[in-house]
């Protein structure tokens, strides 16, 4: 729940670097990559469809390194799910600090 104006500032920074991130991936500037940059696992493929296609697509997650300020949008890696739950919970307890 959003409480106060930074939490809305950060939420809708958070929104416009996911679709940021989503449209460099849609046009080939951003690719997954097939194996998490932490741990090395190749998470099997997930299943999309994408312009009435089925697709099979990399289950690797893009986390935002450095946070959701826009000069950071492009700077991410790809993280299985697990990884990249662990990532943000660190990035979560280094603001709280």
């Amino acid at each position: 729940m959003i409480e106060t104006r930074e939490q809305l500032r950060q939420a809708s920074l958070r929104e416009r670097a996911h679709a940021y991130v989503a449209k460099k991936v849609r046009s080939g500037a951003i690719v997954r990559p097939v194996e998490c940059q932490d741990c090395g696992v190749i998470p099997p493929k997930r299943v999309i469809v994408r312009n009435g296609r089925v697709q099979l697509v990399s289950a690797i997650e893009l986390h935002h390194v450095r946070g959701y300020e826009e000069s950071e949008w492009g700077n991410v890696i790809g993280l299985c799910h697990g990884c990249h739950v662990r990532a943000d919970a660190l990035l979560i307890a280094e603001r709280a600090a």
